[in-house]
């Protein structure tokens, strides 16, 4: 789980088919990850298409919030079409 501060981040708009090792590695493209949550459908384990996560140096919530059209070039080409990054506390 990721508890509930300034810089805990949202990530939307995910594809159900990336596991979390797959959204993970898009994360730690940024920094590393002090803590994360793939939000995954109880019944098929696929997931919700939506995770939560925190970054080890807080600075880099900002980074992975303006790069996130970064993930457009990553090899999970589907990753970034509708993708959404924002601070918790914003939404």
């Amino acid at each position: 789980m990721v508890p509930d501060s300034p810089h805990k981040v949202f990530l939307g708009g995910l594809p159900n088919y990336l596991n979390e090792d797959q959204v993970k590695e898009l994360l730690t493209s940024f920094g590393q990850l002090r803590a994360f949550n793939l939000v995954k459908d109880s019944a098929t384990g696929l997931s919700k298409g939506y995770a939560f996560c925190e970054y080890v140096d807080v600075s880099i919530t900002d980074q992975a919030i303006a790069g996130k059209n970064l993930f457009n070039t990553s090899n999970y080409a589907d990753a970034g079409q509708c993708l959404k990054i924002t601070q918790k506390s914003l939404i």
